[in-house]
Order: C-alpha cells, then structure tokens, then sequence
C-alpha cells in the first residue's frame, strides 16, 4: 500500500502533463521534449503504459450498435489489428496459413462488376474492392451493391493521381476526398480504414501520411494484370497463370472491375471463377482482409450470405471509430 501511495504521489504531475498533451491531439515533438526534461526515458515509458492503461478503462462504455470506421480521427487501445498494419505498405498478409485475399480496384467504368459478385456470391468467397472517389460519385449503385454483397470497400484515392506529383496537402485531400465520395454513396459498413496507393506508387514518406491520417496501406502480392486487355496481350490463361504463380499463404492478388477507355471486355471477371477454383483446388482458402483488423479472427469462417451479418460482427468487436496518427519507419513486406 505504501509504494502504490508513493509511487501515485512521485508520478502525479507525469500524469496530469500526459493528460494534457493527449487532449492537445498527441504528444507532440515538443511536448515529448519538455516532458524528457521532467523524468527520465525509463520513468516516462512506464508512466506512459500505466497513463494509456487509465484511459482505456475509463473510456470503457456499454456496447452500442455498430457503426462504420471513420479513418480521420484518433486510434484507440484496441485497434491492435491495424495499428500492426502501419508503417507498411502490406503486400503480403503476415500469417503461415494457406489463406489468401481477393482484391478488386476501381476507376474506369464497372464492365466486369456483374459477373465478378455472381461468381464471388456463387462461391462464398469475400473480396475487397479499392475504389475511387471519382468512381464512387459516377456509380453509387456499385458502391451500395458491393456493400450488400458483404464485401469491404478500401479507398483508392478520389482521382487516381500520381502521388509523388502531389503536394502534401494535395494527397491529404485525395484521401479524404475519396473518403467522403464512398460514405456518400452508401459505403456504410463495408467502408474499410484501408487505402491502396494509384499505380502502387508509395514511398516510406507517403505510407506514413496514410498512416497519419488513420489508414493501413494495402497493396497487393501479384497483379494479374488483366485490365491490360487483349490488346496489352493478356488473356484468361496468363492472368490465371499470374495468380497461381504467386500464391503463398497471406497472398494478396489484385484485380480491376472494369475496363480502360470505356472497354467492356474484362479478362479478370471472366478469369474470376478459375482463380477461384484454382485457390481451393491447392488448399487455400479466401479470406476477408477485414479479419485483419482483428487478428484472432484470421481463422474465422468464409464470407456469409449477407452483409449485415459480417459486418455487424467484425465492426462491433474489431473496428472502431477512433484513428490517430502512428510514426513509424516504413519497411516492405516481400512476398
């Protein structure tokens, strides 16, 4: 009783100095500065776990309905899941479980979008889909059909620029512009804290800003390359050959809906259930990259029938409302 007495005494003023630097919007390089002035790093790193381990118990609430992520503010204590996607740009799940994830972009037009939930709901098998704002503002059908299909929605950008040409705030305003287009098209649920760079164009610098702004950079194992169409010289057979040649467990392949130039020949729909077969034949299984955000649950059932039921249960347990920034040194996953 005496050291907990004298230990609450010795560090009280550490406290009350993270309380006020949290409220503040995160300790900051000054903030962190002044404080090291106070204590020593040994004292703050213990002062800091105890604070953080405060917070959590008195912000506990009683569950209320589930509603959908919003990456723009501060990361709670139990966003563990993406927390450990930060500082990445992801192009391999991190598991040794022959599982894989199904990836979809859009930007063009929805040519293959029919046939690609068909086969998807056929076989029970979850997809990600990374659109862009621009897109979701054309097709908000496809937004709401994709969202009732039970599949998650990733952010792609709002123009699909290329980022290194962007400033700072141009990218931010990217982001959020792609953010806000998906939520008005009806996302609701299904909008993910997940973001995929146009052109898989990232740098250490720029994974960090997504961070920063409360997403996990997901990029892909292998494309198969097939919106490069018949004219790019892709055909189902090579886009086949393309995913089977990088599947591994954690693989992330990555596909598009649509098609260039206004095409309407879309080699990854009609490639679709052949990947799809080929994956289980070898003894894979699709998984949701939802389940990443809660990882205990990456051995959770396939996709179910409807949306609600997925959603309701991986948003009430794992995904909260509340992202912040993360610092953070990037490093590559290599497949």
């Amino acid at each position: 009783m005496f050291r907990a007495s004298r230990s609450r005494c010795r560090h009280g003023h550490i406290f009350k100095e993270l309380r006020r630097l949290s409220d503040d919007g995160g300790m900051e390089s000054r903030g962190r500065a002044a404080l090291g002035r106070v204590v020593s790093r040994r004292l703050l790193l213990a002062s800091a776990a105890q604070y953080t381990f405060l917070r959590v118990v008195r912000s506990e609430v009683p569950a209320k309905p589930a509603t959908a992520a919003s990456p723009s503010s501060g990361v709670t204590a139990g966003d563990a899941g993406l927390v450990s996607l930060f500082g990445s740009e992801n192009r391999v799940i991190r598991t040794r479980e022959r599982v894989v994830a199904v990836t979809f972009n859009a930007a063009w037009n929805d040519a293959g979008l029919d046939r690609i939930l068909g086969e998807l709901a056929r076989r029970h098998a979850p997809a990600t889909f990374f659109l862009t704002g621009d897109f979701a503002d054309r097709y908000p059908r496809v937004v709401k059909r994709i969202a009732a299909g039970g599949h998650g929605l990733g952010n792609h950008s709002y123009s699909h620029p290329y980022f290194k040409d962007l400033t700072v705030p141009g990218r931010v305003r990217e982001v959020r512009a792609a953010e806000r287009a998906l939520r008005a098209a009806g996302a609701g649920r299904a909008l993910t804290p997940f973001f995929r760079f146009p052109y898989s164009e990232t740098s250490p610098a720029q994974v960090r800003e997504v961070n920063a702004l409360g997403f996990a950079d997901i990029e892909f194992t292998t494309d198969t390359n097939g919106w490069k169409g018949t004219g790019g010289g892709m055909t189902v057979v090579r886009a086949l050959r393309r995913a089977l040649d990088a599947l591994r467990p954690g693989a992330i392949l990555q596909m598009h809906v649509g098609a260039s130039g206004g095409g309407t020949d879309v080699i990854d729909a009609q490639a679709l259930p052949r990947i799809l077969d080929a994956i289980v034949s070898r003894g894979y299984r699709v998984i949701d990259l939802r389940t990443l955000l809660c990882p205990s649950s990456l051995t959770a059932p396939p996709l179910r029938e409807t949306s609600e039921v997925l959603a309701l249960s991986l948003y009430a347990e794992c995904i909260h409302t509340r992202h912040a920034p993360l610092r953070g040194e990037s490093r590559r996953i290599r497949g």
